[in-house]
């Protein structure tokens, strides 16, 4: 039944799905490995973790037996709050199977944000942001991924390099859109807002058409960008209340 299960997990992953599994809690055992069909390929075999992102001593260690690293990433699964089974009571509970489901709720919730993006897309975000990724191991794999950094990277967004706004503003540029977008760390309190972009010389370089999605991290697009040249930036966004400044970088 475990080939039957490692074959029909590794065909699911064939189809356009993300297929995660449990590593196992044999980590103690005699045989310490990872089971089926978290060893089938193309499934993310996911260990567990604790508060201190330690490997959790019960959870199943790699390769596999053709030599593949595994686990491939891990999520909390030592000492997790837990629901009960009845009222609003709460317990703590260990094993990979709390870890795997949290890491599958997380990347799902990662991939409605961006359901234009294929699984491999989405996958290759993940494996852009776990803490092992340049050193993965037997033990934890990749590692614990970051999946706002993961976010960040589909959205554009980019954590280092030089399109960056700074002041706790983050700066992306498409040019085949012709769209700057700022991610702003905040509510707006007023989205009926003047937007202007200058040069470093103070000439006006784009008054563009602005979209503003308000939430707790609000975006902003600016329309009509294809045709701005490289080089440095001032964004100025006036709203009723305030007064916003952004530095902006076009490199490319």
């Amino acid at each position: 039944m475990g080939l039957i299960g490692a074959r029909g997990a590794a065909i699911a992953a064939t189809k356009g799905m993300i297929i995660l599994n449990s590593a196992g809690n044999s980590g103690e055992d005699a045989w310490r490995h990872i089971g089926v069909p978290a060893d089938a390929p193309g499934v993310l075999a996911v260990g567990a973790c604790n508060y201190d992102n330690a490997r959790a001593s019960f959870s199943s260690v790699g390769p596999t037996a053709d030599g593949r690293i595994k686990p491939d990433l891990v999520a909390p699964g030592e000492m997790v709050v837990t629901a009960g089974n009845s009222g609003a009571e709460l317990g703590l509970s260990s094993g990979t199977s709390l870890a795997s489901p949290l890491l599958c709720g997380a990347i799902a919730g990662l991939w409605s944000a961006f359901p234009e993006k294929s699984d491999q897309e989405i996958l290759d975000a993940v494996f852009e942001a776990p803490d092992k990724k340049d050193a993965p191991d037997i033990y934890q794999g990749y590692g614990l991924p970051d999946l706002s950094l993961a976010w960040l990277r589909l959205g554009g967004f980019y954590h280092e390099g030089p399109n960056r706004a700074g002041d706790g503003t983050l700066f992306s540029f498409d040019r085949s859109t012709g769209t700057l977008s700022f991610l702003h760390l905040d509510y707006f309190s007023d989205t009926s807002c003047r937007i202007e972009v200058r040069d470093m010389t103070g000439r006006l370089a784009l008054s563009p058409i602005a979209q503003v999605s308000n939430r707790e991290i609000s975006r902003i697009d600016l329309k009509g960008a294809e045709n701005l040249k490289p080089g440095a930036y001032r964004v100025s966004l006036v709203t009723n209340e305030k007064i916003y400044n952004w530095a902006a970088f076009v490199v490319f």
